[in-house]
């Protein structure tokens, strides 16, 4: 049976003292994710409840013990989309919520719902209005605590402090996004991406998580052709340049999924104007799924300019899963490549 799952904990700069526990959390949610799709969970199902995973797990910057903005709470975005309807929705600044792509994705379940006068179902929703609408559609509020790690107060405690005494902060400006891509048994893509945003953030301010063009797209064609896109790293910039969707046309016009990642990366992201005269703070997942001669090819690849990114795999046919901390010795001057492929009969 046909089957993949792709996790990365984010692009950015990442402890050494946690990488076991960064890696046993990739391959935790790989593991999860094949298992879900022996069930015969579809690919979307899927990419929910990996990421809701994600989000319970004090390593990441997702849901609980997220970064926290400057007046000390918790906002986290996320969106989710999935290849076979196309349909897409997201969440902004979001309070009181434990698992933000939950809401995302009731977002898509209620999308063909009809509403009185002919409105039309919201596909993106921000701040309390995203929180009111998860409320009433059956997720729960938790209280604010709840959703704070003890490491994520002590951070903000100190950098608190360092700000009323001027100090200029050494904070890195990565907001560490996490995201899934899954392939299930039919061939199907779905990706998803949660985050906390970037620390001391300014409260509503909105990630790459939760604008789709920028940090997650997937596209289907009827040739049985599917590639989708996660990204992580510098939300601004990300946004700015509509990373996600511009490194899937790049892949769906091309042959080579590596160069079609490398031509996206130097013309619409290095290029951009936004991006000159900065430094470039990207990582990126892409997932290419091709029907050839009744032979399904799964090709995989992520690339990161930061000093490192997390990322885990598993193909339904693997023993176990595989999880690394890629290390970009170079950064963030250039980035750095790697992935693998299968076929499935």
């Amino acid at each position: 049976m046909m089957g993949f799952v792709v996790v990365h904990i984010g692009a950015g700069c990442h402890s050494k003292s946690h990488e076991n526990q960064y890696k046993r959390l990739c391959r935790r949610v790989c593991e999860e994710g094949i298992k879900l799709i022996y069930q015969g969970g579809k690919a979307i199902e899927v990419v929910e409840k990996t990421v809701q995973l994600l989000e319970t797990n004090k390593y990441t910057n997702a849901g609980y013990g997220s970064n926290l903005t400057l007046n000390g709470d918790v906002e986290c975005d996320a969106s989710i989309m999935d290849g076979f309807s196309g349909k897409i929705a997201a969440v902004g600044a979001l309070k009181k919520i434990k698992h933000p792509i939950s809401v995302a994705k009731a977002l898509i379940d209620a999308q063909d719902e009809v509403l009185s006068l002919n409105r039309s179902q919201p596909i993106i929703l921000v701040g309390e209005g995203a929180t009111l609408w998860a409320t009433q559609n059956g997720i729960p509020e938790v209280e604010p605590e709840t959703l704070i790690s003890r490491k994520s107060r002590i951070s903000w405690e100190k950098w608190t402090k360092e700000l009323e005494l001027c100090k200029t902060l050494d904070i890195n400006l990565v907001s560490d996004t996490v995201g899934v891509i899954v392939v299930d048994k039919d061939g199907i893509l779905a990706a998803g991406s949660s985050s906390g945003g970037i620390a001391m953030k300014y409260p509503g301010r909105l990630g790459l998580a939760a604008i789709p063009l920028a940090g997650t797209w997937v596209e289907m064609n009827e040739n049985g052709t599917g590639v989708a896109v996660i990204c992580s790293g510098s939300g601004e910039q990300i946004i700015a340049t509509s990373l996600a969707k511009k490194c899937c046309e790049r892949i769906l016009m091309g042959k080579d999924l590596l160069k079609s990642v490398k031509n996206c990366i130097k013309k619409d992201f290095l290029s951009s104007r936004i991006i000159q005269g900065h430094t470039p703070f990207a990582g990126l997942v892409a997932v290419k799924v091709e029907l050839l001669q009744n032979t399904y090819m799964i090709d995989f690849l992520f690339a990161h300019s930061t000093p490192s990114m997390g990322v885990g795999y598993m193909f339904s046919n693997d023993t176990k899963s595989k999880a690394e901390i890629s290390e970009n010795e170079k950064s963030p001057n250039s980035f750095v490549y790697s992935g693998n492929s299968k076929s499935f009969v």
